[in-house]
Protein backbone atom coordinates (compact mmCIF):
# COMPACT_ATOMS: atom_id res chain seq x y z
CA UNK A 1 0.00 0.00 0.00
CA UNK A 2 1.57 3.18 -1.54
CA UNK A 3 1.21 6.13 0.32
CA UNK A 4 2.23 9.88 0.90
CA UNK A 5 5.90 10.36 0.98
CA UNK A 6 6.64 14.33 2.81
CA UNK A 7 10.18 16.19 2.04
CA UNK A 8 11.65 18.50 3.27
CA UNK A 9 14.27 20.10 1.18
CA UNK A 10 16.68 22.88 0.83
CA UNK A 11 18.07 24.42 -2.49
CA UNK A 12 21.20 26.12 -3.14
CA UNK A 13 21.89 28.71 -5.99
CA UNK A 14 18.99 28.65 -8.29
CA UNK A 15 15.72 28.46 -6.95
CA UNK A 16 13.32 26.07 -8.64
CA UNK A 17 11.32 23.35 -7.58
CA UNK A 18 12.54 19.77 -7.33
CA UNK A 19 10.45 17.42 -9.47
CA UNK A 20 10.88 13.94 -8.13
CA UNK A 21 9.62 10.80 -10.12
CA UNK A 22 9.44 9.48 -6.34
CA UNK A 23 6.38 12.37 -5.41
CA UNK A 24 7.12 13.57 -2.27
CA UNK A 25 3.85 15.10 -0.80
CA UNK A 26 6.14 18.20 0.95
CA UNK A 27 9.21 19.55 -0.28
CA UNK A 28 11.22 22.27 1.97
CA UNK A 29 13.43 24.53 0.25
CA UNK A 30 15.91 27.17 0.47
CA UNK A 31 14.86 30.58 -0.84
CA UNK A 32 15.94 33.58 1.20
CA UNK A 33 17.73 36.40 -0.96
CA UNK A 34 21.26 37.16 0.87
CA UNK A 35 21.09 40.72 1.06
CA UNK A 36 18.32 39.86 3.70
CA UNK A 37 21.31 37.97 5.86
CA UNK A 38 19.11 34.82 6.24
CA UNK A 39 20.85 31.48 5.78
CA UNK A 40 20.65 28.54 4.26
CA UNK A 41 19.19 25.15 5.48
CA UNK A 42 16.20 26.67 7.99
CA UNK A 43 18.63 28.45 10.26
CA UNK A 44 20.17 31.90 11.06
CA UNK A 45 22.94 33.18 8.75
CA UNK A 46 25.07 35.20 11.34
CA UNK A 47 24.46 31.76 13.47
CA UNK A 48 24.80 32.13 17.49
CA UNK A 49 27.23 29.75 19.87
CA UNK A 50 25.37 27.30 20.93
CA UNK A 51 22.44 28.58 24.32
CA UNK A 52 24.57 31.93 24.45
CA UNK A 53 23.08 33.73 21.40
CA UNK A 54 26.73 35.45 20.34
CA UNK A 55 26.34 36.12 16.57
CA UNK A 56 29.98 34.43 15.16
CA UNK A 57 31.63 35.38 11.85
CA UNK A 58 32.95 31.79 10.22
CA UNK A 59 33.71 33.22 6.53
CA UNK A 60 34.72 30.04 5.60
CA UNK A 61 32.16 28.29 6.85
CA UNK A 62 28.31 28.10 4.74
CA UNK A 63 24.96 29.75 6.16
CA UNK A 64 24.12 26.28 6.75
CA UNK A 65 27.18 24.91 8.24
CA UNK A 66 27.82 28.08 10.62
CA UNK A 67 23.65 27.73 11.64
CA UNK A 68 24.18 24.09 11.89
CA UNK A 69 26.23 24.35 14.93
CA UNK A 70 23.43 27.17 16.99
CA UNK A 71 22.19 24.16 19.38
CA UNK A 72 23.40 21.03 20.45
CA UNK A 73 21.65 17.70 20.74
CA UNK A 74 20.87 17.57 24.50
CA UNK A 75 20.19 20.83 24.85
CA UNK A 76 16.87 21.35 25.77
CA UNK A 77 14.03 20.25 28.21
CA UNK A 78 13.43 16.39 29.10
CA UNK A 79 10.37 14.52 27.21
CA UNK A 80 7.58 13.05 29.00
CA UNK A 81 8.39 9.37 29.92
CA UNK A 82 5.08 8.10 28.87
CA UNK A 83 2.54 8.76 26.22
CA UNK A 84 -0.24 11.13 27.56
CA UNK A 85 -3.57 10.89 27.18
CA UNK A 86 -5.14 11.88 23.62
CA UNK A 87 -6.24 15.67 23.87
CA UNK A 88 -7.52 16.65 20.28
CA UNK A 89 -7.94 20.18 18.84
CA UNK A 90 -8.89 21.36 15.79
CA UNK A 91 -5.94 23.20 13.80
CA UNK A 92 -6.48 25.42 10.56
CA UNK A 93 -8.77 23.64 7.73
CA UNK A 94 -10.83 21.31 9.96
CA UNK A 95 -7.15 19.42 10.61
CA UNK A 96 -7.62 17.30 13.99
CA UNK A 97 -4.47 17.20 16.00
CA UNK A 98 -3.49 15.56 19.30
CA UNK A 99 -1.66 18.42 21.20
CA UNK A 100 -0.80 16.37 23.89
CA UNK A 101 1.88 14.68 21.20
CA UNK A 102 2.90 17.90 20.17
CA UNK A 103 3.41 20.02 23.59
CA UNK A 104 6.01 17.92 24.54
CA UNK A 105 8.37 18.70 21.53
CA UNK A 106 8.10 22.67 22.17
CA UNK A 107 10.68 22.71 24.50
CA UNK A 108 12.79 19.79 24.71
CA UNK A 109 15.96 19.16 23.47
CA UNK A 110 16.70 17.40 19.78
CA UNK A 111 17.51 13.61 21.93
CA UNK A 112 14.44 14.26 23.98
CA UNK A 113 12.32 15.00 20.89
CA UNK A 114 13.58 11.89 19.42
CA UNK A 115 13.09 9.46 22.44
CA UNK A 116 9.41 10.78 22.59
CA UNK A 117 9.13 10.31 18.86
CA UNK A 118 10.25 6.83 19.25
CA UNK A 119 7.60 6.81 22.30
CA UNK A 120 4.48 7.13 20.03
CA UNK A 121 5.64 4.68 17.33
CA UNK A 122 8.26 6.68 15.21
CA UNK A 123 11.12 4.91 13.90
CA UNK A 124 13.93 7.57 12.94
CA UNK A 125 17.62 7.04 11.29
CA UNK A 126 19.88 9.70 10.44
CA UNK A 127 21.26 9.95 7.15
CA UNK A 128 24.79 12.21 5.74
CA UNK A 129 25.09 15.43 6.61
CA UNK A 130 24.35 17.80 4.02
CA UNK A 131 27.73 19.74 4.43
CA UNK A 132 30.96 18.06 5.67
CA UNK A 133 32.23 20.81 7.80
CA UNK A 134 28.34 21.20 9.62
CA UNK A 135 28.04 20.01 13.12
CA UNK A 136 26.57 16.72 12.82
CA UNK A 137 23.88 17.49 16.17
CA UNK A 138 21.65 14.39 15.07
CA UNK A 139 24.93 12.09 14.21
CA UNK A 140 23.37 9.64 17.69
CA UNK A 141 21.01 8.78 15.57
CA UNK A 142 21.30 5.68 14.01
CA UNK A 143 22.68 5.37 10.29
CA UNK A 144 19.38 4.85 8.30
CA UNK A 145 19.34 0.66 6.42
CA UNK A 146 19.76 0.66 3.00
CA UNK A 147 16.81 0.64 1.41
CA UNK A 148 15.77 3.51 3.46
CA UNK A 149 18.47 5.61 2.27
CA UNK A 150 18.13 4.85 -1.27
CA UNK A 151 15.02 6.06 -0.83
CA UNK A 152 16.02 9.15 0.92
CA UNK A 153 18.44 9.83 -2.01
CA UNK A 154 16.02 9.19 -4.02
CA UNK A 155 13.89 12.62 -3.46
CA UNK A 156 16.79 14.78 -4.38
CA UNK A 157 20.18 15.66 -3.58
CA UNK A 158 18.69 18.77 -1.93
CA UNK A 159 16.66 16.88 1.23
CA UNK A 160 17.40 16.99 4.54
CA UNK A 161 14.18 15.26 6.31
CA UNK A 162 12.03 12.49 5.26
CA UNK A 163 8.92 11.55 6.61
CA UNK A 164 7.41 7.80 5.61
CA UNK A 165 3.73 6.52 6.70
CA UNK A 166 3.84 2.42 7.67
CA UNK A 167 3.94 0.09 4.75
CA UNK A 168 5.10 2.40 2.31
CA UNK A 169 6.11 0.98 -0.99
CA UNK A 170 8.17 3.86 -1.75
CA UNK A 171 10.62 1.64 0.50
CA UNK A 172 11.56 -1.78 -1.24
CA UNK A 173 10.93 -3.24 2.46
CA UNK A 174 7.92 -1.83 3.45
CA UNK A 175 8.42 -0.58 6.97
CA UNK A 176 6.13 -1.95 9.44
CA UNK A 177 6.28 1.25 11.54
CA UNK A 178 6.18 5.15 10.70
CA UNK A 179 9.31 6.40 9.64
CA UNK A 180 11.42 9.53 9.44
CA UNK A 181 14.92 10.22 8.60
CA UNK A 182 16.72 13.12 8.69
CA UNK A 183 20.47 14.81 7.31
CA UNK A 184 23.04 14.56 10.14
CA UNK A 185 23.34 18.34 10.34
CA UNK A 186 19.58 19.05 9.96
CA UNK A 187 18.19 21.42 13.04
CA UNK A 188 14.89 20.47 15.52
CA UNK A 189 12.87 22.91 13.27
CA UNK A 190 13.14 19.60 10.71
CA UNK A 191 12.65 17.14 12.92
CA UNK A 192 9.57 18.52 14.70
CA UNK A 193 8.20 19.60 11.09
CA UNK A 194 8.13 15.73 9.95
CA UNK A 195 6.59 14.62 13.16
CA UNK A 196 3.66 16.60 12.93
CA UNK A 197 3.23 15.58 9.34
CA UNK A 198 2.92 11.98 11.40
CA UNK A 199 0.33 13.46 13.92
CA UNK A 200 -1.60 14.52 11.24
CA UNK A 201 -1.41 11.91 8.99
CA UNK A 202 -2.53 9.51 11.91
CA UNK A 203 -5.76 11.10 12.78
CA UNK A 204 -7.11 10.57 8.52
CA UNK A 205 -5.31 7.01 7.47
CA UNK A 206 -8.25 5.30 8.94
CA UNK A 207 -11.13 7.24 7.38
CA UNK A 208 -9.35 7.07 3.87
CA UNK A 209 -5.73 6.31 3.50
CA UNK A 210 -3.60 8.66 0.98
CA UNK A 211 -3.53 5.75 -1.69
CA UNK A 212 -7.13 5.53 -1.65
CA UNK A 213 -7.63 9.16 -1.79
CA UNK A 214 -5.35 9.80 -4.71
CA UNK A 215 -7.03 6.11 -6.36
CA UNK A 216 -10.42 7.66 -6.14
CA UNK A 217 -9.45 11.28 -7.31
CA UNK A 218 -8.06 10.65 -10.75
CA UNK A 219 -11.02 8.59 -12.72
CA UNK A 220 -13.17 11.44 -10.66
CA UNK A 221 -11.98 13.98 -12.31
CA UNK A 222 -11.66 12.20 -15.15
CA UNK A 223 -15.38 11.34 -15.40
CA UNK A 224 -16.08 15.18 -14.53
CA UNK A 225 -14.24 16.13 -17.58
CA UNK A 226 -15.89 13.78 -19.69
CA UNK A 227 -19.38 14.95 -18.72
CA UNK A 228 -18.57 18.23 -19.14
CA UNK A 229 -18.01 17.07 -23.00
CA UNK A 230 -21.26 15.13 -23.10
CA UNK A 231 -23.32 18.12 -21.60
CA UNK A 232 -21.90 20.12 -24.17
CA UNK A 233 -22.83 18.05 -26.99
CA UNK A 234 -26.27 17.65 -25.44
CA UNK A 235 -27.99 19.34 -23.05
CA UNK A 236 -30.58 16.93 -21.95
CA UNK A 237 -31.52 15.51 -18.18
CA UNK A 238 -29.29 12.69 -18.40
CA UNK A 239 -26.21 14.76 -19.63
CA UNK A 240 -26.72 16.85 -16.87
CA UNK A 241 -27.50 14.73 -14.37
CA UNK A 242 -24.69 13.08 -14.99
CA UNK A 243 -22.27 15.89 -15.25
CA UNK A 244 -23.75 17.23 -11.27
CA UNK A 245 -23.11 14.04 -10.04
CA UNK A 246 -19.70 13.79 -11.42
CA UNK A 247 -18.77 17.34 -9.96
CA UNK A 248 -20.32 16.57 -6.60
CA UNK A 249 -17.89 13.37 -6.08
CA UNK A 250 -14.74 15.44 -7.43
CA UNK A 251 -15.82 18.08 -4.65
CA UNK A 252 -16.35 15.60 -2.49
CA UNK A 253 -12.82 14.21 -2.88
CA UNK A 254 -10.16 17.59 -3.53
CA UNK A 255 -10.66 19.35 -0.20
CA UNK A 256 -9.28 16.22 1.49
CA UNK A 257 -6.41 16.01 -1.03
CA UNK A 258 -5.70 19.84 -0.38
CA UNK A 259 -6.18 19.16 3.20
CA UNK A 260 -3.02 16.22 3.31
CA UNK A 261 -0.99 18.43 0.94
CA UNK A 262 -0.73 21.90 0.34
CA UNK A 263 -2.82 23.18 3.60
CA UNK A 264 -1.24 20.97 5.77
CA UNK A 265 2.34 22.67 4.95
CA UNK A 266 0.24 25.86 5.41
CA UNK A 267 -0.71 24.77 8.58
CA UNK A 268 2.46 23.34 10.06
CA UNK A 269 4.41 25.92 9.03
CA UNK A 270 1.96 28.51 10.20
CA UNK A 271 1.08 26.86 13.99
CA UNK A 272 5.24 26.49 14.41
CA UNK A 273 5.87 30.28 13.01
CA UNK A 274 3.14 31.33 15.68
CA UNK A 275 4.89 29.19 18.84
CA UNK A 276 8.12 30.22 18.08
CA UNK A 277 6.92 33.80 17.53
CA UNK A 278 5.38 33.58 20.99
CA UNK A 279 8.76 32.06 22.49
CA UNK A 280 6.53 28.89 22.95
CA UNK A 281 8.57 26.52 20.58
CA UNK A 282 12.43 26.69 21.89
CA UNK A 283 15.42 25.76 20.67
CA UNK A 284 15.14 26.50 16.96
CA UNK A 285 16.72 29.50 15.58
CA UNK A 286 14.34 32.77 16.24
CA UNK A 287 14.57 33.51 12.53
CA UNK A 288 12.57 30.20 11.45
CA UNK A 289 9.61 32.23 11.19
CA UNK A 290 11.01 33.78 8.26
CA UNK A 291 11.22 30.39 6.67
CA UNK A 292 7.48 29.44 7.39
CA UNK A 293 6.39 32.67 5.53
CA UNK A 294 8.26 31.87 2.99
CA UNK A 295 6.85 28.64 2.72
CA UNK A 296 3.52 29.32 3.40
CA UNK A 297 3.12 32.34 0.75
CA UNK A 298 4.90 29.48 -1.67
CA UNK A 299 2.63 26.74 -0.95
CA UNK A 300 -0.74 29.51 -0.69
CA UNK A 301 0.02 30.21 -4.56
CA UNK A 302 -0.61 26.72 -5.21
CA UNK A 303 -3.13 25.79 -3.44
CA UNK A 304 -4.94 29.37 -4.80
CA UNK A 305 -4.75 27.71 -8.24
CA UNK A 306 -6.77 24.80 -6.89
CA UNK A 307 -8.97 26.77 -5.07
CA UNK A 308 -9.90 28.94 -8.08
CA UNK A 309 -10.63 25.94 -10.40
CA UNK A 310 -12.59 24.35 -7.65
CA UNK A 311 -14.96 27.31 -7.47
CA UNK A 312 -15.08 27.08 -11.42
CA UNK A 313 -16.76 23.88 -10.88
CA UNK A 314 -19.26 25.01 -8.36
CA UNK A 315 -20.16 27.67 -10.56
CA UNK A 316 -20.56 25.10 -13.41
CA UNK A 317 -22.42 22.63 -11.46
CA UNK A 318 -25.02 25.06 -10.31
CA UNK A 319 -25.47 26.70 -13.78
CA UNK A 320 -25.72 22.89 -14.95
CA UNK A 321 -28.48 22.76 -12.41
CA UNK A 322 -30.17 25.38 -13.50
CA UNK A 323 -30.43 24.04 -16.90
CA UNK A 324 -31.75 21.08 -15.86
CA UNK A 325 -34.62 22.84 -14.03
CA UNK A 326 -35.24 24.62 -17.23
CA UNK A 327 -35.60 21.98 -18.96
CA UNK A 328 -37.91 20.43 -16.70
CA UNK A 329 -40.25 22.78 -16.27
CA UNK A 330 -40.52 23.06 -19.91
CA UNK A 331 -41.04 19.17 -20.02
CA UNK A 332 -43.49 19.57 -17.21
CA UNK A 333 -41.59 17.33 -15.33
CA UNK A 334 -40.79 19.06 -12.01
CA UNK A 335 -39.93 15.58 -10.45
CA UNK A 336 -36.87 15.86 -12.64
CA UNK A 337 -36.18 18.99 -10.75
CA UNK A 338 -32.69 19.23 -9.14
CA UNK A 339 -31.77 20.85 -5.85
CA UNK A 340 -30.53 24.40 -6.63
CA UNK A 341 -28.67 24.88 -3.49
CA UNK A 342 -27.02 21.54 -3.76
CA UNK A 343 -23.37 23.24 -3.98
CA UNK A 344 -23.82 25.63 -1.41
CA UNK A 345 -21.88 24.01 1.51
CA UNK A 346 -18.96 23.33 -0.95
CA UNK A 347 -18.84 26.63 -1.93
CA UNK A 348 -19.27 27.27 1.65
CA UNK A 349 -16.10 24.91 2.28
CA UNK A 350 -14.05 26.39 -0.08
CA UNK A 351 -14.62 30.07 0.68
CA UNK A 352 -13.99 29.20 4.67
CA UNK A 353 -10.63 26.98 3.85
CA UNK A 354 -10.07 29.77 1.37
CA UNK A 355 -10.60 33.11 4.08
CA UNK A 356 -7.74 30.83 6.51
CA UNK A 357 -5.17 30.24 3.75
CA UNK A 358 -5.69 33.84 3.05
CA UNK A 359 -5.23 34.91 6.48
CA UNK A 360 -2.41 32.85 7.32
CA UNK A 361 -0.53 33.94 4.08
CA UNK A 362 -1.08 37.71 4.35
CA UNK A 363 0.93 37.62 8.07
CA UNK A 364 3.33 35.73 5.94
CA UNK A 365 3.55 38.11 3.50
CA UNK A 366 4.23 41.03 6.28
CA UNK A 367 7.02 38.95 7.78
CA UNK A 368 8.55 38.80 4.80
CA UNK A 369 8.23 42.52 4.00
CA UNK A 370 9.53 43.05 7.44
CA UNK A 371 12.49 41.02 6.88
CA UNK A 372 13.22 42.96 3.28
CA UNK A 373 12.58 39.86 1.18
CA UNK A 374 10.70 40.44 -2.37
CA UNK A 375 8.05 37.71 -3.01
CA UNK A 376 7.97 38.30 -6.17
CA UNK A 377 11.41 36.02 -5.77
CA UNK A 378 9.43 33.21 -4.66
CA UNK A 379 8.24 32.38 -8.15
CA UNK A 380 7.63 29.54 -10.63
CA UNK A 381 5.65 26.44 -10.79
CA UNK A 382 5.05 26.21 -7.18
CA UNK A 383 8.45 26.74 -6.30
CA UNK A 384 11.60 30.06 -6.71
CA UNK A 385 13.07 31.91 -9.11
CA UNK A 386 15.89 34.24 -8.81
CA UNK A 387 20.11 33.36 -7.97
CA UNK A 388 21.76 33.37 -4.65
CA UNK A 389 25.27 32.80 -3.64
CA UNK A 390 24.10 32.19 0.09
CA UNK A 391 20.87 30.74 -0.46
CA UNK A 392 17.95 31.93 1.84
CA UNK A 393 16.26 30.76 5.45
CA UNK A 394 13.20 29.34 4.06
CA UNK A 395 11.18 26.60 3.19
CA UNK A 396 9.29 26.44 0.10
CA UNK A 397 7.72 23.88 -2.59
CA UNK A 398 5.59 21.40 -1.14
CA UNK A 399 5.19 19.64 -4.59
CA UNK A 400 3.54 16.44 -5.55
CA UNK A 401 3.33 14.65 -8.53
CA UNK A 402 0.08 13.85 -8.33
CA UNK A 403 -1.00 17.67 -7.63
CA UNK A 404 0.23 18.34 -10.93
CA UNK A 405 -1.48 15.94 -12.87
CA UNK A 406 -4.73 17.12 -11.21
CA UNK A 407 -4.11 20.87 -11.78
CA UNK A 408 -3.76 20.48 -15.41
CA UNK A 409 -6.78 17.98 -15.63
CA UNK A 410 -8.60 20.88 -14.76
CA UNK A 411 -7.11 23.05 -16.38
CA UNK A 412 -7.74 21.30 -19.72
CA UNK A 413 -11.54 21.55 -18.62
CA UNK A 414 -11.71 25.38 -17.68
Amino acid sequence: MKQTVFAIVILFGLFSCQQNDSSPKSATKDVVPPSTGRNNGNQDRGGRNAGNGTTISQPDKSDYSIASCEFKFDQGEPAPSLVPEPSMYQSYFEKQIDTNLLYPLLNSSASETVRFAKLIGLSIYSVSAYEYNSCAMLSALPTAPYDYSVAFTNTGGNTLGLYLPAKNNFVKNMNETPVIMIRKDANRWVLVHEIMHHLYSKEVQSQINDDDLKAQLKPAIDKYVESTKQFAKLENFENGKKLVSDIKLVLDLFPEFLKRYMLEEITIEGSLSELLNEKLLTNIPSNQSINGAAYIYTNSQKADSFFSLLSGMVSEGEMAISKINSLALVAGQPESKVNPLLFKKYSNELQGYKETMVKLKTAAEKRLLAAGIDKSKLLGQFGFSGPSSHGHSGHGCARSKEADAYLEQLKSRF
